[in-house]
């Protein structure tokens, strides 16, 4: 026996369907989105009027022409909101509509991550396709608190054996690479990214020229070091605001593989620029300069950025970070490497190149030798009579001294000192 339905009982179902549907969504509150006017630009900063936005929720100002650049939050004043472009602000014009579209800025990650080169909005740069990502992590990270991250007992093998052997690094340890441009840092940093024995490398290069990206990705980095490796690269023609979130983005990708259980290396070059970059945009929304032209909010960033890296919870996953400081003509008082050697919990100095064993020979040799001038077999013809303690700069850099004759005993440790000096040499360009 069939049961036949009507036409009117069904569209009258039907009716009373959609009518049940409407209510439902009559009694949810609607959003209500208020837009604004883009009332004056200066520099690279925009200001709205009408428009209410949280800080770092991202907006999107719109054109009369309908070109459109997207801007996140940077500060207000009153019922002024200041927005900081993250592309190139050209065809903005006055009176253009400010939209906020909401989002604190979450980084997409995943394992497809790996051997990619990404920009510091997340976008690929290799041509190599669109990322298949499947998780998300806030840009700026969640604190971890001090008594449940795990302790820092066990080494990492970096690739180098001259910083194994004298400047042994453990996972989870932040440390601090001190130098002058153009001595080699990026070169060593791709020592370190072919040869560590960390499951996961994060690369993050921030402010570098252009040339000098393709160059260490394509020269230094290679198809081996890629291979496991993720790199964020914000060159220096990116805006302050993609410099600062190149950066940021680039530790949330390694918090991400730390908390899957992994050991990661993270490789910063270089903190300066994110310090610059952070600079820019604190200046240009009225925030009073201090120290060499940064402002206060600048050295509250630097500790916020460093201390997400180090050892997960409980010990599960750690993250070794490598940071790279760039010092202005040898000054110690620069306030951006002041700050890191503050607010690092480990650092390690390496002053202007692993080429110089300058520094370990004045602290091992000079204290069991002090006053010492003796000249080194190498320069056995340089004649000219120095006072007790004088040295020419390559002695200091390659020998000892002594006013007494030679024993067998100091000869051997000359010898020594000769070869770890060689050692240095070789393992600043290439694994040894």
């Amino acid at each position: 026996m069939s049961i036949t339905v009507r036409p009117r009982e069904q569209a009258a179902a039907n009716w009373r369907r959609g009518l049940d549907l409407f209510g439902e969504r009559l009694r949810e509150p609607l959003p209500i989105l208020v837009e604004g006017r883009l009332s004056r630009m200066v520099g690279l900063t925009l200001e709205a009027t009408g428009c209410q936005a949280a800080i770092g929720e991202r907006c999107r100002v719109i054109s009369a022409d309908g070109s459109e650049v997207d801007a996140e939050v940077v500060g207000f004043a009153g019922e002024r909101v200041f927005l900081m472009p993250s592309g190139t602000p050209r065809g903005l014009s006055p009176n253009a509509r400010v939209v906020p579209i909401g989002g604190s800025g979450d980084v997409p990650v995943g394992e497809h991550l790996l051997g990619r080169v990404i920009d510091g909005a997340g976008r690929p740069l290799d041509g190599l396709g669109p990322l298949r990502l499947d998780a998300h992590k806030p840009l700026y990270g969640e604190s971890i608190n001090p008594l449940e991250r795990g302790a820092i007992d066990r080494p990492l093998d970096v690739g180098v054996r001259a910083i194994n052997a004298l400047f042994s690094v453990g996972r989870g340890q932040r440390l601090g690479l001190f130098a002058p441009s153009g001595v080699g840092k990026s070169v060593l940093l791709g020592m370190m990214t072919r040869f560590t024995d960390a499951d996961v490398i994060v690369v993050g290069l921030v402010g570098e020229r252009g040339r000098e990206v393709k160059e260490f990705i394509d020269q230094i980095l290679g198809e081996a070091g890629l291979a496991r490796a993720v790199v964020v690269a914000t060159p220096a023609d990116n805006p302050p605001l993609m410099r600062m979130h190149g950066a940021a983005m680039a530790t949330s990708i390694a918090e991400y593989f730390r908390d899957q259980g992994q050991h990661v290396l993270l490789l910063m070059d270089s903190l300066t620029r994110y310090a610059q970059a952070h600079r820019e945009i604190a200046l240009t929304i009225g925030e009073p300069a201090a120290t060499r032209g940064y402002p206060p909010s600048v050295f509250a960033r630097i500790p916020q950025l460093v201390e997400r890296a180090g050892m997960g919870r409980n010990g599960h996953g750690s993250i070794t970070a490598f940071y790279t400081v760039l010092t202005e003509a040898d000054d110690p008082n620069d306030p951006v490497r002041t700050r890191r050697v503050r607010f690092s919990m480990a650092i390690s100095c390496f002053h202007d190149s692993l080429r110089s064993g300058a520094s370990i020979r004045r602290s091992t040799w000079r204290r069991r030798f002090p006053g010492s001038c003796r000249r080194s077999p190498v320069q056995s013809s340089y004649r000219a009579q120095r006072p007790c303690g004088a040295t020419t700069p390559f002695m200091s850099r390659t020998w000892i001294c002594s006013t007494s004759a030679p024993t067998s005993a100091e000869l051997t440790r000359n010898w020594i000192a000769r070869l770890r000096c060689a050692l240095r040499w070789s393992a600043s360009w290439r694994r040894v």
